[in-house]
């Protein structure tokens, strides 16, 4: 960068405020994600600024939105210079048929023994080209894996990054195709996992692929120190009732309910479920004693009864996320005007996607009377582009009586596709204890599921 050349007006400043301001752009809990609004960091304007970081080199261990053009690579390398040997966080996201550049490879092979979190977001011929670092990767703590696309079959029988770090914590793998880890991939886990994320087939096309009993089995006596667990099955039905099997992790991810019947866990905290009915939630409850403060749940045709039933089992909740395929998720949660449902709800979250025009009075009515509630975000989002086009704005009166619960002191957000409050609700901390899911802004789920 030359003196003087397209001045950037905040590099002007002394070195001193620019680090501050830099600072307290960070956010206040957790750690910077990619975001599709959010203005990428420019690298070559702070590596003008250098020396005024010298204090704080663990700030430059991260990158985000890189591209595979040749000066990509240059960049990745003077950045990673100034992280003074700290671990380094990668986040890196990339089009389908992209192809990194081999500079951009070689940058990062270089800087292997540095990495500490790997989060990947590509295709399969960038995977491929990944895969073939082969490590010993001996500072890595956590890997993410996202492949945009199918994976050959060849490549799902191993992942250098996972295999060849002694000091693996998390691990998470997934492709379009519902990434399904054969028996032996379970084998070959680091027994050091405290948090897994892992996609299976119970049967498929009349051929049985895992016994689900033994999946469980498996991942509970192999993964000692396992605190958190996010499965996906893909089955055609359980025909039996399973043998309920002990663990002692904290936080819970289910894509069906019907799962929990093979699993009594007293210590669970967090849980996050597809529930179509009380049949399964209840009994592990009973079975499990557990206390549960965290609950996140996409109900799909759930009847009244059975949800009241649910969070009459659940005393202790505080924190409830709710989405909604069948009805509206405001009408949903009118049985929370019952004062002895939940009567320690803090935190809750509603995603809408059902219908064009949600009953905002009704919303608001029950915050007014839950006023207990710390923390709520009702997020509207219908499904189809259309309708998120022609969606209006709420009335100008729904605004002032959002004003009056912020100023009595609730963290209280609407988020439409037209319509924010407050007008940076997006760009603020999570709500509560709750984090953005990285595919996606309806997937919100509190923070005990995000140790990836």
């Amino acid at each position: 960068m030359t003196p003087n050349s397209n001045p950037i007006p905040a590099l002007l400043l002394p070195f001193e405020l620019v680090s501050t301001i830099f600072i307290l752009c960070l956010p206040l809990r957790r750690r910077v994600k990619p975001h599709p609004n959010r203005t990428p960091l420019n690298l070559a304007s702070v590596c003008a600024q250098w020396h005024a970081y010298d204090g704080i080199p663990v700030l430059f261990g991260c990158v985000e939105s890189i591209d595979s053009k040749d000066q990509a690579a240059a960049l990745m390398d003077l950045w990673f210079t100034r992280t003074a040997n700290h671990p380094i966080s990668i986040s890196l996201t990339c089009a389908n048929h992209h192809l990194l550049s081999m500079r951009v490879l070689d940058v990062l092979v270089k800087y292997r023994d540095q990495w500490g979190r790997i989060e990947l977001r590509v295709g399969p011929s960038d995977f491929l080209a990944f895969n073939e670092i082969t490590g010993p990767f001996s500072s890595l703590t956590s890997l993410r894996i996202e492949v945009t696309d199918f994976l050959p079959s060849s490549s799902r029988l191993a992942v250098n990054a996972m295999e060849n770090s002694n000091r693996l914590t998390s691990y998470e793998i997934s492709d379009s195709g519902n990434y399904r880890a054969p028996a032996d991939a379970l084998a070959r886990l680091p027994r050091t996992l405290r948090a897994v994320k892992l996609s299976c087939a119970s049967n498929q096309n009349g051929f049985r692929i895992i016994d689900l009993s033994g999946f469980f089995s498996h991942i509970i006596d192999n993964l000692p120190h396992l605190g958190h667990l996010d499965v996906s099955v893909i089955h055609h039905g359980l025909h039996r009732e399973a043998k309920r099997l002990p663990a002692s992790m904290t936080t819970l991810r289910l894509g069906r309910d019907r799962l929990l019947q093979f699993l009594r866990i007293p210590t669970l905290q967090h849980l996050h479920i597809f529930l179509e009915t009380s049949a399964y939630l209840i009994p592990f409850i009973e079975h499990s004693q557990c206390r549960l403060i965290s609950l996140s749940v996409s109900l799909y045709w759930l009847t009244r009864d059975s949800w009241v039933s649910c969070l009459a089992a659940l005393p202790e909740l505080e924190t409830l996320l709710i989405s909604v395929s069948d009805h509206s998720v405001i009408q949903r949660c009118q049985v929370l005007f019952d004062p002895e449902l939940v009567p320690r709800l803090r935190s809750l979250v509603l995603q809408e996607e059902y219908t064009l025009v949600p009953r905002f009075d009704q919303w608001l009515a029950l915050l007014r009377f839950r006023t207990g509630i710390c923390h709520a975000l009702l997020h509207v989002w219908p499904r189809h582009a259309q309708e998120r086009r022609c969606m209006p704005q709420p009335p100008r009166e729904i605004e002032a009586e959002l004003e009056a619960l912020a100023n009595g002191g609730m963290d209280v957000r609407l988020i439409t596709p037209r319509y924010q409050y407050p007008w940076n609700a997006e760009e603020l901390d999570p709500v509560g204890d709750l984090d953005p899911k990285p595919d996606g802004p309806l997937n919100l789920r509190p923070y005990h599921f995000s140790p990836f």
